[in-house]
């Protein structure tokens, strides 16, 4: 996130990650294949301070959800004030009733990526 690489550091997120044998190892969703390019990964392995370190990226099924940080704490409420307020928005009313369907998950996009 601090060095500008939002979209990459969401997919990080939401990806496997190991160190092994000094090899970081990183197994990510298909759908973030741009997101995780080789310059990405090492101006943030740069930013963190390991510039040498080798690393792989695997494309493909994540076996587990990401682990959800210790002291992360969520608020309900404020989801579901950001939920009925994306359910109200004109334009998200226009494609459900094109298209049918149901609204499972809404992202704050104004909260950091994290939490």
């Amino acid at each position: 996130m601090e060095t500008g690489l939002t979209f990459s550091a969401d997919a990080v997120a939401q990806s496997e990650v190991a160190l092994v044998n000094n090899e970081l190892q990183i197994t990510a969703p298909k759908q973030f294949s741009l997101d995780l390019g080789k310059e990405e990964i090492r101006t943030a392995l740069k930013h963190l301070g390991f510039p040498d370190l080798r690393f792989k990226v695997n494309f493909g099924e994540v076996k587990s959800a990401p682990a959800a940080l210790p002291n992360t704490p969520k608020a309900a409420p404020k989801e579901d004030e950001v939920t009925e307020r994306a359910l109200s928005h004109p334009e998200v009313k226009r494609f459900r009733e094109l298209f049918g369907g149901e609204v499972r998950t809404v992202r704050n996009l104004k909260e950091p990526w994290n939490e």
